[in-house]
């Protein structure tokens, strides 16, 4: 989990935003609710990678190494209904000319 961001509404309902990767998972995105007693249950993954990173941030032979570029930001924040919204980076499909990262946004109703 990389580079939280906690958002929290007027009703106590919180959720962090991450960046996600390991071993088992591609680069993707991921939200952790919680309230003031904790966490509840585990990390949600709200966009799962479908492929490596493999942007021209982490090709050394470009003058660039790593770390990568992709999941370097996340946000989250509250609306005025109460709802938290989330962004993130991910690794979502087919890449384009320079880069195959994307920015994935949802609104979590509560």
């Amino acid at each position: 989990l990389m580079y939280p961001a906690v958002g929290l509404n007027r009703r106590g309902q919180g959720v962090i935003a991450v960046s996600l990767t390991g071993p088992s998972d591609y680069p993707s995105f991921g939200y952790i609710d919680f309230t003031a007693f904790g966490p509840i249950g585990g990390v949600h993954i709200a966009r799962p990678g479908v492929a490596p990173e493999d942007g021209f941030t982490c090709y050394v032979a470009l003058g660039n190494a790593p770390p990568c570029r992709w999941g370097d930001y996340s946000y989250a924040e509250s609306d005025e209904a109460g709802n938290l919204w989330v962004a993130g980076e991910d690794i979502p499909g087919p890449r384009t000319g320079l880069a195959n990262w994307g920015t994935f946004v949802a609104r979590l109703g509560r």
